[in-house]
């Protein structure tokens, strides 16, 4: 998610928001410092492979590529989509799973937990804003903010002017919170629900298994009834096996750290190393602790196999070129509204959908309406 730490922050006024997001700080960072060295050596270790095979998996789909990202904002190739909805499948079976078996349930509904902190403390319209924000950032960049390490480790041209304008995003958000807070947030329920099954009153199951089946249906219908991409950069493998093993990750990252996967607070958290901490409060959350550092650890197993992968291929500095200007304007638009929905396309997308987070399906239908609003209202200018 976009921060497991977020809420400390975002909650700081509200009484029981601030209770639960310290319980839950407290219980993971003693989970992982009473482990023994060994044992968090080995979580790095598992984190930063689940890093390369996402990064692996982008980049053998294509999905990374700045011109699948726009072709998909005006429906000319749909790889980022089947890559998409496969992810979503893999991550709702697993959590399905988990939420079955006795010897997991626990795990699951700590999951569950960790990102509702997120989201608890946020107004609807921070979901619908953010994610407007972040998907006319997309467009404009060709990027996410989880994907631009996939591009930066495959040598995009412009991906490192776009990681810079995901790390202005971030302070600029850090610096505008306080007063962000005030429009943006509320006080926290204690009987708040943030979940579909529970909306409807039946059990995780019962709601994720016909979710499930209609993203199945939905991948089945693109694969009879529309063409496949007409790029001319053919890929190593069909989007919904790299979407599967995106998806399968949920497991390990759930096993490894009781999370799911997200993207945008890993620059909250190399900001708050770099000083700012003292300056801007909202980083100080961000600065110690496994919770917040897995997701750095994470993106750079993506950017490693990525450039491994590129090198393996020849397919280095691959793609569409970035002009400096459209990088840093949307990796400033991407991350900027990542913070203010408390979610990216990965936070939000793949595990906030399967997790059945009703604020992730509004955020992700902003992310898209947002991205797809305006490729389509810059090409239509210039027909």
């Amino acid at each position: 998610m976009s921060s497991r730490a977020q809420i400390k922050s975002d909650s700081a006024s509200n009484g029981a928001g601030r209770g639960m997001a310290n319980g839950h700080s407290a219980s993971r960072s003693t989970t992982t410092s009473g482990s023994g060295t060994e044992y968090h050596w080995l979580k790095m270790l598992t984190i930063g492979a689940s890093g390369a095979l996402f990064g692996y998996a982008a980049k053998i789909t294509n999905v990374y590529l700045p011109q699948v990202i726009r072709s998909q904002m005006v429906f000319q190739d749909f790889t980022m989509l089947k890559v998409f909805l496969a992810a979503t499948v893999g991550g709702t079976v697993w959590f399905m799973l988990l939420s079955r078996l006795s010897s997991t349930r626990g795990l699951f509904q700590s999951i569950r937990r960790n990102f509702a902190s997120c989201i608890l403390s946020k107004k609807k319209f921070a979901f619908i804003g953010g994610g407007l924000i972040l998907g006319m950032g997309m467009t404009i960049c060709g990027s996410c903010p989880g994907m631009v390490f996939t591009q930066v480790g495959s040598g995009n041209k412009g991906a490192l002017y776009t990681l810079l304008g995901c790390f202005s995003g971030a302070l600029i958000y850090g610096v505008l919170e306080p007063t962000l807070r005030k429009w943006f947030t509320k006080p926290v329920e204690q009987k708040q629900t943030v979940w579909i099954d529970e909306m409807a009153g039946v059990s995780y199951l019962a709601a994720a298994l016909p979710f499930a089946v209609a993203l199945v249906g939905g991948l089945v219908l693109t694969e009879l009834y529309i063409p496949p991409n007409k790029l001319a950069l053919p890929a190593v493998s069909h989007p919904v096996i790299g979407g599967l093993i995106m998806g399968s990750l949920q497991l390990l990252i759930g096993f490894t750290v009781e999370d799911s996967l997200g993207g945008s607070s890993s620059y909250c958290t190399i900001l708050s190393r770099l000083g700012l901490s003292s300056l801007i409060p909202y980083f100080e959350n961000y600065r110690t602790g496994f919770a917040n550092w897995w997701q750095v650890i994470y993106w750079l197993g993506a950017v490693s196999a990525a450039a491994l992968t590129s090198y393996a291929t020849g397919t280095w500095a691959r793609g569409d070129p970035i002009t400096p200007g459209m990088g840093l304007i949307g990796g400033f638009m991407m991350v900027f509204g990542a913070r203010l929905a408390s979610g990216c396309t990965s936070g939000h997308g793949l595990s906030g959908m399967a997790l059945l987070s009703f604020s992730s399906f509004v955020a992700v239908a902003a992310m898209f309406a947002g991205g797809i609003g305006l490729e389509n209202a810059v090409r239509l200018l210039h027909s």
